[in-house]
């Protein structure tokens, strides 16, 4: 039977020191290299997480968590599947025993119809212009995009060159057919964000909100 677990963690910076001792030396080298600080910090924080929560799954240390990388750049080890985003602040991990991806977008004002017209079908734009609540309508058809194309190992630019068109209340795919067994589950993470998983089987998603205490270490480095 499939399973899929889902975590929420805040980008806390307590956690910066502890989880930069996870990283490998391309991942330090990659943090390093933002351009500003504060992203390369939130990169440490969300990728020794996510190491650390894919660790418990495959019974290794952070730090021996061995990445390989689709074409289009996402991570993937052997042993289980798992997929990342982040925003506002948050940080989700999905991990499950098929291909999956999630995204989470915190909900914020935009030109909706603009973007809509340009990336979305006419169905989807038509849907989200009439929408008494635009913003839940505009994330709810970005995020299934975004997750699809996680789930897929592809980039989004690319699923969106096949014109794909979803049904924004039933949150599945009508076009093109070969999507159709996809399967997409909206996840309760408050009023302010849009998070969906996205899965190759119909599962119910378990979620955790971990206490952040479980993933501080003790280290003379950290003091």
């Amino acid at each position: 039977m499939a399973w899929c677990d889902c975590f929420e963690f805040a980008i806390d910076g307590r956690l910066l020191c502890s989880m930069k001792h996870f990283l490998s030396a391309d991942e330090t080298e990659r943090a390093l290299n933002y351009k500003n600080a504060s992203s390369g910090e939130r990169f440490i924080i969300c990728r020794g997480l996510l190491r650390t929560v894919v660790s418990r799954y495959i019974g290794c240390e952070p730090q021996n968590v061995k990445f390989n990388y689709s074409i289009y750049g996402k991570p993937g080890t052997d042993g289980v599947e798992f997929n990342m985003s982040h925003s506002g602040g948050k940080c989700f991990i999905a991990v499950s025993d098929l291909p999956v991806g999630i995204d989470c977008e915190k909900l914020e004002r935009k030109d909706f119809n603009r973007i809509s017209f340009r990336y979305f079908s006419r169905r989807e734009y038509d849907f989200i212009a009439s929408s008494p609540d635009q913003a839940q309508s505009f994330y709810t058809a970005w995020c299934l995009r975004e997750s699809l194309a996680k789930a897929k190992g592809i980039s989004v630019w690319k699923l969106m060159s096949e014109n794909i068109i979803f049904d924004l209340v039933r949150l599945k795919v009508i076009y093109p057919l070969e999507y159709r067994d996809y399967f997409f589950k909206r996840m309760p993470y408050g009023d302010d964000f849009m998070t969906i998983v996205c899965s190759e089987d119909e599962v119910e998603p378990v979620i955790y909100f971990p206490d952040l205490r479980e993933f501080l270490i003790e280290s003379p480095n950290c003091i």
